[in-house]
């Protein structure tokens, strides 16, 4: 029992249960004592404060919520596997490979520009393979050409220690999930952007 409870235990003590207008004026004034007492101790009671969180934790707390987010479009994506490949078409049942990842990050309230070079221009840069997290982009070259960015797709997986990476996209012969060590992307990957962002941002 806290104090308070107790506090008004005595009371009903002390008053012998009566009524307010039963009781004498001594215990009328004795129990006006007590709650007075009562209510001043409670107050002065310490009130936890909650400190602001330090700098550290403030981003591992935003880290956590980009990766969260990052899940959450992956899985969002992985329900596409399979759908048919179309040029210039932005689902929700055909897809070109940019119109794919603005389709599935938009389902997020998050816009990508619509072509993949575009979108090779927005968020922040991943330098490191082992850098990705699941829902990054991830660029390669073109059939015409390795050098310059013409294809686009999300990373569903990682391997830091592999530097390797799994991506789901819209590839010619539709949705799919490809690795990055496929001799084909492996010589054609170009590098990485982060456009997720927390809700506070």
């Amino acid at each position: 029992m806290n104090f308070k409870a107790t506090a008004f235990a005595c009371v009903l003590l002390v008053t012998g249960f009566r009524p307010a207008e039963a009781r004498t004026v001594a215990q009328t004034e004795t129990f006006q004592t007590i709650v007075t007492l009562t209510d001043t101790t409670v107050a002065s009671q310490p009130v936890p404060v909650q400190r602001p969180l330090g700098v550290s934790a403030l981003m591992a707390e935003i880290e956590m919520e980009q990766v969260d987010l990052g899940d959450s479009i992956v899985a969002r994506a992985m329900k596409h596997l399979g759908a048919r490949y179309r040029y210039g078409h932005t689902g929700p049942k055909t897809f070109d490979c940019s119109g794919f990842t603005s389709y599935v990050f938009g389902l997020e309230d998050i816009k990508l520009s619509r072509t993949s070079r575009s979108q090779f221009q927005e968020g922040s840069v991943v330098k490191r393979i082992a850098d990705l997290q699941a829902g990054d982009l991830v660029f390669f070259g073109g059939r015409r050409s390795s050098r310059s960015v013409g294809h686009v797709g999300i990373v569903t997986e990682v391997n830091p220690e592999n530097n390797t990476f799994k991506f789901v996209h819209a590839s010619n012969s539709g949705v799919k999930v490809d690795e990055s060590t496929s001799s084909y992307y492996k010589r054609r990957y170009i590098g990485a952007r982060r456009v997720l962002k927390t809700n506070n941002e």
